[in-house]
């Protein structure tokens, strides 16, 4: 049974074994089932942070303000909606390249549109929170940004 920090050598590359591969109690199954999930996670993650990424900081710092029982001054509008406008672009911009980043590696159609799905979802659930925390009439409605993000998608 290979130790933890033994590895595989095939054809000249040293190619490392998941501990939960190795391990005799876990399938092989699983331990592929746990890397695919982290690598979609990775994905998801890499499309959805030039994004949202600078709403986040400002976001959380109003739900801190909130939270807080101190009086202070309240969010500036001005920034809430530049940060809208960013938004925007980098969802017709890096969105937009991004998807047809999976559409150009990934061959299989069905998985392209499985991750899109989720990177939609997780775009639309931290705008969901900058909508909350800004509440102005700038920025859009779920609907609204469910059909942006199809429109960026499919484009």
């Amino acid at each position: 049974m290979p130790s933890k920090d033994e590895a595989i050598v095939e054809a000249g590359n040293v190619r490392h074994i998941p501990a939960v591969a190795r391990s005799p109690d876990a399938s092989l199954s699983q331990g592929i089932d746990y890397d695919l999930k982290r690598g979609c996670e990775g994905v998801i993650s890499e499309c959805v942070n030039p994004i949202c990424g600078p709403l986040r900081p400002w976001t959380n710092s109003v739900q801190d303000q909130r939270g807080t029982s101190k009086p202070t001054a309240s969010p500036s509008a001005s920034i809430a909606e530049e940060l809208d406008k960013k938004f925007h672009l980098a969802c017709e911009q890096d969105l937009r390249v991004s998807v047809a980043r999976l559409r150009l590696y990934l061959e299989d159609d069905r998985t392209v549109s499985v991750l899109v799905s989720h990177i939609q979802d997780k775009i639309m659930e931290e705008y969901g929170a900058f909508r909350a925390a800004s509440k102005p009439d700038f920025v859009l409605a779920k609907s609204k940004l469910k059909e942006t993000l199809k429109a960026v998608c499919e484009g």
